[in-house]
């Protein structure tokens, strides 16, 4: 689950109803006609993930190598059941995998709850490494301990980041401290500290070399971001922000069209079969990302943890399996 979910809960994103949900997910293929098993690779009862947009490869954006923002593009989770065959959403019992869809492999060790991290951490290694360009030595700034803000952390460390500052609220210290296990060389506490002056003491007054920038809703990051980085520095807008504003429209064009600062819109193909490929053959332990499993049948328990509805009971990684 991630926090498109959450939205989709609320019924803010304008979808029309009825539809089927769940756009992160992992599965075995049930049946498969020779065309598909040819171009794949793959046959029945083979564990997959599934990338979640399917891109009509015909348009102009798809022509010049820019899938994600296709134009006829179908998102399986976010799709009608207007459209046949209507089970496009992966918290159905099963999907009915479309043409031009691509799956991925994943290995039979893997728990549910490693396996479907392919996202999130593709996400980390696409914003913190394609987009943001971090290598050997850089300095890092990432905003937001939220799942993905966490996986940036795992991608800088594989980049060969020198110093990696995570910064996030304090009224959650247990994500600062996951924070801190996966990797990170310093974590700020926003609400005890600015968040500026933290950065100019920990780097020396040099300032970093990227920021990541993955919080959601508030606008008080951006600023925090851009007076964050060296000159010449990079900086990359992730975190989706609330409607209303000139900031939140602003920041929100940028994002989703991902235009220099730089936005970051979904997970790249390659990003994901890169975070793929490292949760295969990592010896590191990631069981603290993992808050939650929780059987099809709580989903609106899930919801609710998962937005912060539920006091006492925060939600870092939350993984749906059937009942």
């Amino acid at each position: 689950m991630c926090g498109t979910d959450y939205e989709q809960y609320q019924g803010s994103l304008d979808i029309a109803h009825p539809y089927i949900a769940g756009h992160e997910f992992v599965g075995r293929l049930a049946a498969i006609g020779p065309d598909a098993s040819a171009r794949w690779g793959l046959g029945a009862g083979a564990r997959v993930a599934v990338e979640s947009i399917v891109s009509c490869r015909r348009c102009r954006e798809c022509r010049a190598g820019r899938p994600l923002h296709c134009r006829e593009r179908l998102i399986y989770g976010l799709t009608p059941l207007a459209r046949s065959p209507g089970l496009l959403g992966g918290y159905a019992d099963y999907v009915v995998l479309q043409p031009n869809t691509e799956v991925y492999p994943v290995a039979e060790h893997l728990s549910p709850e490693d396996a479907v991290l392919f996202n999130p951490l593709g996400a980390g290694f696409d914003w913190t490494c394609r987009v943001g360009g971090t290598g050997v030595d850089d300095r890092v700034l990432i905003i937001g301990p939220g799942q993905r803000g966490q996986c940036c952390i795992v991608a800088a460390r594989e980049a060969g980041a020198s110093q990696i500052i995570v910064a996030g609220r304090g009224r959650r210290p247990w994500k600062l401290d996951v924070a801190r296990s996966l990797g990170a060389t310093d974590v700020v506490d926003t609400d005890a500290t600015p968040l500026v002056d933290a950065v100019r003491e920990l780097t020396g007054g040099e300032m970093v070399d990227r920021v990541i920038e993955t919080a959601s809703l508030a606008t008080r990051p951006v600023a925090d971001a851009v007076n964050s980085v060296r000159a010449e520095g990079t900086v990359v807008f992730a975190g989706l922000k609330a409607s209303g504003g000139d900031l939140g429209a602003v920041y929100n064009t940028i994002m989703r069209n991902g235009i220099v600062v730089r936005g970051a819109f979904s997970v790249s193909d390659w990003a994901k079969r890169k975070a793929i490929e490292w949760l295969s053959t990592t010896d590191r332990p990631l069981h603290r990302l993992h808050t939650h499993t929780l059987a099809i049948d709580e989903l609106d328990r899930a919801f609710r943890v998962l937005g912060g509805e539920i006091a006492g009971d925060d939600g870092l990684h939350i993984t749906v399996v059937p009942a």
